[in-house]
């Protein structure tokens, strides 16, 4: 009897331990899916070959440590640039907030490093020490932040500098050769409008953009000196209509300017500096690198390719423009192809959309999206004033954070658009 009672308990003891068991197996599988769901809602919208950024400031690299999550390997979405169209790119509901979070701590990453760089660069003893082109600007110093609306920035640009001007034949005449291979007419004609036009950097973090098809969708795409498409079309794009180029790129052989196709069948303006008050005749007779040769050569070889040149002294008033709005003082160098290249097609674009200049979440110390070269200065400016040039651009800029700091572009709206007293 004893023997039964026994086998009874034993039994019944082993049949509790099996539920129990069983029990805290299933509810330890539940917490484990869930835990996994969550970090899968947790991830980033697109997925890269190499981490997404890289962070400048030590700080904010340790907060994205923490937030981030093994990536998958397959997605069923496409990238955000790829959608057609103007379509409205907003993430899905269930990581929206994850999203916002990582763009908002982005962004102030963004300002707080333009600022530093910005402060630095306005030291009195490094302006003393290096002005190559006698800037000597005796204007006033404006407000960055929380100064004027956009509209008002772009009103005073549109009054300071309505349109870009280039060489033309009456302004070289005591350079005959020169003067024969100048067009007379205005760059991009004086009312071509466009609706919507693209300016593409070329910064490192286009790569695995898949900004390629949002770029081609542009009526008109502006490109920097040797900047390939071939290789690169799913992040770049395809479409040139402008290029941009410096007289070092024009000048060196390395660059191939009379022999590439990327200098054919394209509009292109040939830029070089001269010195803050410089006269034509002055900067002719010693340009700081010797482009006019070999422009004279290209527009013989290519007598159907709208090539210009432009008056340098257009690169002073924008110079001074950017002081004006900018409450330190500035590098006194030129500005960059960018800014150029933003006042070149105001006139003309209702809409300007540029595209990597202000730094997205896919920042990289790589310098261009074609050369393996790193260096954090091509982002935030070591030459010319880029951080007040990125500033200007973001306070001009229209488009929302998410389009800015995700998807990569400011959108800033064109003269056209305007209503300037």
């Amino acid at each position: 009897m004893k023997t039964l009672v026994l086998s009874v308990w034993i039994f019944i003891n082993l049949i509790l331990f099996g539920m129990f068991g069983y029990i805290l197996l299933i509810w330890s599988q539940h917490w484990h899916a869930v835990s996994h769901k969550h970090q899968i809602e947790a991830l980033p919208e697109e997925s890269f070959e190499r981490p997404l950024v890289e962070y400048f400031n030590d700080d904010f690299k340790r907060f994205m440590d923490n937030i981030e999550r093994p990536r998958l390997e397959k997605r069923s979405k496409p990238p955000l640039m790829m959608i057609p169209k103007e379509t409205p790119v907003e993430p899905a509901a269930s990581s929206f907030n994850d999203t916002l979070n990582r763009v908002k701590a982005h962004k102030n990453s963004i300002m707080l490093r333009l600022r530093r760089v910005l402060y630095s660069e306005s030291d009195v003893q490094k302006f003393q020490a290096s002005n190559p082109y006698n800037v000597n600007y005796t204007g006033l110093y404006g407000t960055q932040q929380g100064g004027m609306s956009k509209e008002s920035l772009l009103c005073s640009l549109k009054q300071r500098l309505p349109f870009i001007k280039t060489l033309r034949k009456e302004d070289v005449p005591f350079k005959e050769n020169l003067s024969k291979s100048l067009f007379e007419d205005h760059m991009l004609g004086s009312g071509k409008r466009y609706q919507k036009c693209a300016i593409v950097s070329n910064a490192g973090s286009l790569i695995n953009s898949k900004s390629g098809y949002f770029i081609d969708d542009h009526d008109l795409v502006l490109r920097f000196n040797h900047a390939p498409t071939d290789g690169y079309v799913e992040d770049v794009g395809m479409k040139t209509d402008i290029r941009i180029v410096n007289s070092k790129v024009a000048s060196n052989p390395k660059f191939e300017f009379l022999s590439s196709p990327r200098f054919r069948n394209v509009t292109i303006l040939v830029w070089d500096p001269c010195s803050y008050s410089s006269s034509l005749k002055e900067w002719l007779a010693s340009p700081e690198h010797p482009f006019l040769e070999p422009f004279m050569k290209h527009r013989k070889l290519y007598p159907k390719n709208k090539s210009y040149i432009l008056d340098p002294r257009q690169l002073w008033t924008l110079y001074d423009y950017l002081q004006a709005h900018t409450p330190v003082r500035l590098r006194p160098n030129p500005p960059s192809s960018g800014l150029l290249g933003l006042a070149l097609l105001l006139p003309h674009c209702n809409v300007v959309n540029m595209i990597e200049f202000v730094p997205s979440v896919r920042l990289t110390q790589r310098c261009h999206y074609f050369e393996p070269f790193m260096d954090e200065h091509c982002t935030f400016g070591v030459w010319h004033p880029l951080a007040a040039e990125k500033f200007l651009m973001i306070n001009m800029n229209s488009a929302s954070d998410i389009k800015t700091y995700q998807n990569g572009y400011v959108s800033i709206q064109g003269f056209n658009t305007l209503k300037c007293n």
